[in-house]
């Protein structure tokens, strides 16, 4: 419980910092964007890079969201990707979540960018996630969308999926996949979680997908720290802001 205060307190310092940077900020970056569905047959909410609902907007390739809905009562994403790490012709998308409920449910988030170009070669593209589900069952799935209409949110191949990753030994899943996939000019890429709860409980990923050779694998580790590292600010924000609206 100490631990936990002094994160918060850390987290509400660093949040104040974050919400006098963000002020007057309102025009996102077009190509990084991130929607969030809390199984209500529709997008609750869609953040785009350096726009309104980012928390770290002085960062361009980094898009950190903070938000609760129905019995989500805490869910912190960080996305990253270009121009923060890999670049229009080496596509590089990160994925850091976590999410607590107090009940089951299903969430489905999507990270995605625009303007990816390449050579007329193949590479092969590769989704790899770690991560941990406490309290409760719980499968994790990530998918990767190539649209060569280059549009945001766009899903137009299913580059290939994890499938529905359960817990193993010690709370913890993971899992890869991959495809040949053929370089175009102009297209988009989307990387989806699709995260399942049984009831009550906590979740925490990693979901990373970038080009590699012909049989490369990696899986990340949980990721609870990094999450952290990048959402206290958003944190602070976020409290500040909910403050201001009750008064």
């Amino acid at each position: 419980m100490k631990l936990i205060k002094r994160m918060l307190r850390t987290a509400a310092v660093l949040g104040a910092i974050s919400a006098s940077l963000a002020f007057g900020v309102a025009n996102g970056h077009a190509g990084l964007g991130m929607r969030i569905d809390f199984g209500n047959d529709g997008w609750d909410s869609t953040i785009q890079d350096d726009g309104v609902g980012d928390f770290v907007p002085f960062n361009l390739g980094t898009l950190t969201n903070m938000t609760a809905s129905g019995l989500v009562t805490f869910l912190i994403d960080t996305g990253l990707s270009k121009t923060d790490v890999g670049s229009a012709t080496n596509p590089i998308m990160d994925l850091l979540t976590g999410l607590i409920s107090t009940g089951a449910t299903t969430v489905k988030i999507q990270l995605s960018d625009t303007h990816f170009d390449g050579e007329p070669i193949g590479f092969g593209q590769i989704v790899s996630i770690g991560g941990t589900i406490t309290g409760t069952s719980g499968t994790v799935t990530t998918d990767i969308y190539r649209d060569l209409s280059n549009a945001q949110f766009g899903t137009g191949t299913l580059i290939c999926s994890t499938g529905a990753l359960v817990i193993g030994s010690g709370d913890s899943f993971s899992g890869s996949c991959g495809n040949f996939i053929s370089l175009d000019d102009e297209y988009s890429l989307t990387l989806e979680t699709i995260i399942h709860l049984d009831g009550a409980g906590i979740v925490s990923y990693d979901a990373i997908t970038r080009l590699a050779k012909d049989g490369e694998v990696d899986v990340p580790e949980p990721s609870s720290m990094l999450l952290l590292g990048f959402g206290v600010m958003g944190l602070g924000a976020w409290r500040r802001r909910r403050k201001a609206q009750q008064n």
